[in-house]
């Protein structure tokens, strides 16, 4: 099967484990699985970087893009497996990302309208699955960006707190001893 753009890519750079996930991919029910939970602006995204030759003629017989109900489309776009590996291994790529840590590379690589387009209605988040899909699309080694910044996010997260943990204890024991000396004075 061809990865694009290459398994080194996948395997070295983002340490997506790409035989495993092909075997699940193609497994009908994962696949299937995995379809069903695209949303519409998920398969709008795939549809118009993958299929857009293809858009409205041999697609979508009578009936235009536009007017096509989300069921439809992933009952379609299950036809053509094969172009969707590439939208499943982003898939398992974004499982373990930060909702920050992929807005925050969006936004220096997307329009601030596109952007607006993609917040999740009543929670002030972004689309996650979807901004991959449109960074890959602009430029894959964005999604290496995003790889190496949530690295970088969740080693000083963690370092924080142990720092953090530490700081406190030493100040509560500065105040103990503090207070100490100070009964000693009388």
């Amino acid at each position: 099967m061809n990865i694009y753009p290459n398994r080194k890519f996948w395997e070295d750079d983002l340490e997506v484990p790409v035989n495993h996930l092909l075997d699940r991919f193609h497994n009908t029910k994962i696949r299937q699985s995995w379809i069903d939970s695209l949303s519409g602006k998920q398969l709008n995204i795939i549809f118009q970087n993958s299929f857009k030759d293809k858009l409205n003629a041999q697609l979508f017989d009578d009936e235009s893009y536009d007017n096509t109900s989300v069921q439809y489309k992933r009952k379609v776009i299950a036809n053509y497996s094969d172009s969707l590996v590439t939208y499943y291994l982003i898939t398992c790529f974004d499982r373990a990302k930060l909702e920050v840590t992929v807005s925050e590379i969006a936004r220096s690589a997307l329009t601030t309208e596109l952007m607006k387009s993609y917040l999740v209605k009543n929670n002030n988040k972004y689309d996650k699955k979807s901004l991959l899909f449109l960074l890959f699309h602009a430029d894959y080694n964005l999604l290496k960006s995003v790889y190496h910044f949530e690295k970088i996010q969740r080693k000083s997260f963690s370092c924080l707190l142990p720092y953090k943990k530490y700081q406190d204890d030493q100040v509560l024991h500065l105040r103990t001893l503090s207070q100490r000396k100070s009964y000693n004075k009388y």
